[in-house]
């Protein structure tokens, strides 16, 4: 996603009651609103600004015009309209690691040289580390593995009342 924000965040955020941060999203209307909900049937802003903006249409060319799917805002809603399918497009770039380089193994030392540096930039104010994309979530799914999934009530609420409904028993929260 090349959004500030994860729509689905969005509107967990507004099922939780929490106002969502400035810049994030617009309402229907094109104007600033902290409303997660709000911001959810309207726009979330791209990440960085025109650059972001100009990555996010070239990500919208690739995916979207380049494979036939939908395209500028016309991919259909995975939360709100289940009745066709999303016309959802996908680019996938895939690459020899060694196309431009002597071998394979001269990419994966460059590519862990670089993260290196990366990790000791010193860091902003009120962090201790600088985590890489993906490294945050492996992190937690290592934890849910353990500790497990949490769950708002309505969501517990809506999953017992589908298991009952098909005679299977919802499990119990651990501990």
């Amino acid at each position: 996603s090349t959004t500030v924000i994860a729509r689905g965040k969005l509107r967990l955020m507004a099922q939780r009651g929490e106002e969502i941060p400035e810049g994030v999203g617009l309402d229907k209307e094109g104007r600033p609103t902290r409303d997660g909900m709000e911001a959810f049937h309207g726009v979330t802003l791209p990440f960085g600004g025109a650059k972001g903006a100009s990555l996010a249409l070239v990500m919208d060319i690739f995916s979207g015009l380049f494979t036939g799917a939908a395209f500028g805002g016309r991919v259909r809603s995975l939360y709100n309209d289940a009745q066709a399918a999303q016309d959802v497009g996908h680019f996938i770039l895939c690459m020899r690691p060694n196309l431009f380089l002597p071998s394979t193994q001269t990419f994966k030392d460059r590519m862990d040289e670089l993260v290196s540096i990366l990790k000791r930039q010193p860091c902003a104010e009120g962090f201790d580390e600088i985590l890489m994309p993906g490294e945050r979530e492996s992190r937690e799914e290592e934890r849910r593995k353990v500790d497990g999934v949490p769950l708002q009530e309505d969501v517990v609420a809506s999953l017992e009342e589908e298991a009952q409904k098909t005679g299977l028993t919802f499990p119990e929260p651990l501990d």
